[in-house]
């Protein structure tokens, strides 16, 4: 079962990256500063919560596996 999940958020990973390659192939009208500056502020939406989250489970797993 756990197998099977991981293909599937592998696949869903695979499109998303071609989708946002073939995104920014199309953006012909914008120069390229503007597209390194916008491209990294979408992925921050997904981001910030992994990073704001991450010193919590760090001490879950810091008490569970060091006691």
């Amino acid at each position: 079962m756990k197998s099977s999940k991981a293909i599937y958020y592998m696949i869903i990973s695979v499109i998303a990256f071609a989708l946002m390659n073939t995104v920014v192939k199309y953006l012909n009208n914008f120069s390229a500063y503007h597209i390194v500056f916008f491209r990294p502020i979408c992925t921050l939406f997904f981001t910030i919560p992994l990073r704001y989250t991450s010193p919590i489970f760090a001490a879950i797993f810091a008490f569970l596996f060091l006691k």
